[in-house]
This record gives structure tokens, C-alpha cells and sequence, in this order.
């Protein structure tokens, strides 16, 4: 994306938040008492609806900025959308709808005539689409772009996979912490991870050392436990609870080789399956013939 494009998008990503607020106070108390005491609807000044007509934009700039921030933590931000929408639509419910019923009756109107502010009307329609995805993308299935070419041949840059999140035990969103047992790592899956020095970004390597293994190279031949593997790495033992990863692309990959071990509690969830491909910096398009590629 051109900078100076992802400059602008910035700058109104910024603008969506006051003139959210701006909007929500003028959705929910002074817009209805606006129609209370008018004896017609009357219309918006044009201040407003220049700002009502702006709002999905700049709300779509900082979606846009979110997706394509590289430390974003998108189960917090999903948890954080699903409250918010859920929090909205439980105080109009529970308090906001009784105070335009009694002004309106106050006024000598009939309630029905007071429209639902529209930022209700979004919370409502997004609460439920919002809590559904955070549901599925926190305990089954979460997408993934291959960010580099440190898993070559088995996935490249532009990869898009779907990460099994329960094949190593379910966790609670944003914190992480597994809540059922399922299964175990094995030697060999293609795992995401939390990266141990910086756990607000993810990797995806491969297994290769499990806890208690002894993990030692000899002439570019990796040896486990005193079998050889066809992994390379460095020597090391690997503590009971913690876990080796690697990339396929052993001379080109930021692996366990160099940042150590991985926690158990950092695991994400184990890749199983390409569903899209396309290199944003690779002429000729999409690679459909990875689509739909098991991960082995």
C-alpha cells in the first residue's frame, strides 16, 4: 500500500473516534428531543449530517489501519467490539428506550414515532456477528497470512492458512489461558505461536523438539533423542513444558535456533489447510493452485 495513501488513512483513523462520540450524543439524547418538541420531523443540521454521512468512512479507515497493523492482537479486538456493541444495546434496552417513551408521552406523542438511535440499530445487527466470530475464531478455526518465506517449501509469502484452534486444548480469548485439555503437540506439526519475545506477534515454525527432548546437529543432521530427523538445528535440551520450533527454510528462518524455546502457554493452534494465496508484491495474481492445500 502506497504511504503516502496509508498516511491519510492514519490521520482519518484518528477523526473516528471524536466524531463517534459527537454522533452517539447527538443519536441518543438530543436528536429524540429534537422530534419530541417538534411538531414535524425536523431535519438534521448540516453540521451533523455531514459527520453522520462521514462516520462509516472513518470507521472503515480504522478497520483498515487495524487489519494491517503487524502487532495487533485481534481476539482483543473482537472481544472489545463485542462488548461494546453488547453494552450499547443493553443500556438503550434497559434505560435509554424508557426515557424516550416517557419524554414522548410527557410531550403528548406517541412513543412509535421516535425512531431507535441508528447507533443502536448498528449495535444490535453487529452484536450478534461479532460474538458468533469471536466464538469461532478464539476455540476452532482462526485465518493466518504467511508473513515470510521462513517456511518455504511448505508455505510462502502470501499464503492465507486456517489454524485449528482447539487441536492443542481450547483458551480463553485475550488471555490465554487453556481451559480444556483436547490434545498434545507432535513432533512435526506446523504450529502458530505466540513469539516468546514478543507475544503480541505471532510465528508459525515447525515442532521439532518436544519436552525432555535432546536436540543435537551433527554434519548438518539433526539427532532427537539419538534418532536422526530431517530437521536441522542447533544443540540444545529443551525443558519439560516447552517446545522447539523451526522453519522449513532452514538458512533463511528467525527460529529456536537463535530466540530458544517455546512456553506451552504460547501456543495459538496447529495450521492445517491453505484456503488463499496472493502476494501483494508478486506479479500475476492469486497461486490458485495452493488453494485448498493440506498443510503436512
Amino acid at each position: 500500500m502506497p504511504q503516502s495513501l496509508m498516511s491519510i488513512i492514519v490521520l482519518l483513523s484518528w477523526l473516528a473516534l471524536p466524531v463517534a462520540l459527537i454522533c452517539i450524543v447527538d443519536d441518543w439524547f438530543l436528536r429524540p428531543q429534537r422530534l419530541i418538541a417538534a411538531a414535524a420531523p425536523p431535519q438534521d443540521a448540516p453540521f451533523m449530517t455531514f459527520l453522520y454521512s462521514a462516520l462509516p468512512v472513518l470507521i472503515a479507515c480504522a478497520v483498515l489501519r487495524l487489519l494491517v497493523a503487524e502487532r495487533l492482537d485481534f481476539s482483543a479486538v473482537l472481544l472489545g467490539i463485542t462488548v461494546l456493541t453488547g453494552a450499547v444495546w443493553a443500556v438503550d434496552h434497559l434505560l435509554l428506550r424508557r426515557w424516550r417513551t416517557a419524554a414522548a408521552r410527557a410531550a403528548g406523542k406517541d412513543p412509535a414515532q421516535i425512531p431507535e438511535p441508528g447507533t443502536v440499530d448498528y449495535a444490535r445487527s453487529f452484536f450478534p456477528v461479532a460474538l458468533v466470530v469471536l466464538v469461532l475464531r478464539s476455540f476452532v478455526f482462526e485465518p493466518f497470512r504467511i508473513p515470510s518465506d521462513s517456511m518455504m517449501p511448505t508455505l510462502l509469502d502470501g499464503d492465507f492458512i486456517i489454524v485449528n484452534k482447539y487441536a492443542y486444548g481450547l483458551r480463553l480469548p485475550v488471555l490465554n489461558r487453556k481451559v480444556v485439555e483436547i490434545g498434545e503437540p507432535q513432533r512435526g506439526d506446523v504450529v502458530v505461536f505466540r513469539y516468546p519475545r514478543d507475544p503480541s506477534t505471532n510465528f508459525i515454525k515447525r515442532l521439532v523438539g518436544l519436552p525432555g527432548d535432546h536436540v543435537e546437529v551433527h554434519d548438518n543432521l539433526i539427532i532427537v533423542n539419538g534418532r536422526p530427523v530431517p530437521f536441522y538445528v542447533g544443540r540444545q535440551r529443551y525443558n519439560d513444558g516447552c517446545y522447539l520450533m523451526m522453519g522449513d527454510n532452514r538458512d533463511n528462518s528467525d527460529d529456536g535456533r537463535s530466540w530458544g524455546y517455546v512456553p506451552e502457554e504460547n501456543l495459538v493452534g496447529k495450521a492445517t489447510r491453505i484456503w488463499f494465496n496472493w502476494d501483494l508484491g508478486r506479479s500475476g495474481g492469486p497461486m490458485w493452485s495452493r488453494i485448498g492445500t493440506t498443510i503436512q
